[in-house]
């Protein structure tokens, strides 16, 4: 019973070697539609990273944001430990390292989402630090217009180091 607002492309796009050192590049592209796009808020924004493929994080992020009244180009070099990657936040209180906002996407949908996990993440996006916090709830059935698909529900919190914060439900696909 919701309008579309959004279209998100998501893609493993190459592995190889990217600004002198081994990679795999991701993509991405979000961009409102509609009456979004034309009476709200427009978006068309791109994002490529470039992830370190031992160890997940990313270690080149660049986004061109363009949105109703503003266009940007951001270029990031992360400079990040090597050998490390995301464990639950039970054992520990925060992941070692720092994702962008692709990498997290792509990060999170990797971990092990067994229903009781939780985990927390570290994310850089355009210059802020957050810190996201994700705890699996259980699974249920999606039933949308193009079928029906079983997912994980987890609940996600994004919290910003200048204060605020943001709580949603988002629902993995449940295969690999």
């Amino acid at each position: 019973s919701f309008i579309s607002a959004a279209h998100v492309e998501l893609l493993v796009s190459a592995r190889g070697q990217f600004f002198g050192r081994e990679g795999i590049q991701l993509k991405g592209h979000v961009e409102t539609n509609g009456v979004v796009n034309a009476a709200l808020f427009a978006i068309n924004n791109d994002y490529v990273t470039y992830v370190d493929p031992a160890t997940g994080f990313p270690y080149r992020g660049q986004q061109t944001i363009r949105q109703t009244a503003r266009t940007a180009e951001t270029v990031v070099d992360f400079n990040q430990p090597a050998g490390t990657a995301a464990i639950p936040a039970r054992s520990t209180p925060a992941v070692p390292g720092i994702y962008d906002f692709l990498s997290t996407i792509y990060r999170v949908r990797a971990l092990p989402l067994a229903e009781g996990s939780a985990y927390t993440l570290a994310l850089r996006n355009e210059n802020q630090n957050y810190q996201i916090d994700i705890r699996v709830s259980g699974h249920e059935v999606i039933k949308t217009n193009v079928g029906s698909f079983n997912a994980i529900v987890s609940q996600v919190r994004l919290k910003g180091e200048s204060g605020g914060s943001y709580s949603s439900k988002v629902y993995f696909s449940d295969d690999q």
